[in-house]
């Protein structure tokens, strides 16, 4: 039987996820793994992939994992995870939110106009 909101359990999880590897894998500055694996492979392939465009491609691996062999919780913690990674990225490429918490004014005054 499913819990009840298990939908914002798998988030947490996917939260706390996060947490965990960037203790144990970003830079003292903050840089991440995919920035750099973007990178490598821009350069490999002649590309301008962004690192919100890796963190993508990353959510469609974790969801076609998904769809193969057995039900598995990771899978669908892990996709939530690079979907909230791409939109850190996105934003932070805006240079516009220091608190992305919630958005910025200027970004939304962007989309708007």
């Amino acid at each position: 039987m499913i819990r009840k909101n298990y939908a914002a359990i798998l988030l947490q999880d996917a939260a706390d996820a996060i947490g965990d590897r960037a203790l144990h894998r970003d830079t003292a500055e903050g840089d991440k793994p995919m920035a750099k694996a973007v990178a490598m492979f821009n350069a490999l392939k002649g590309l301008q992939l962004t690192e919100r465009d890796g963190r993508m491609f990353a959510a469609c691996v974790k969801m076609a994992r998904s769809e193969q062999g057995v039900l598995h919780e990771d899978d669908y913690i892990d996709a939530c995870g690079e979907l909230a990674l791409a939109g850190e990225a996105a934003f932070r490429a805006e240079r516009c939110c220091d608190n992305i918490n919630r958005g910025c004014k200027g970004h939304e005054e962007q989309v708007q106009s």
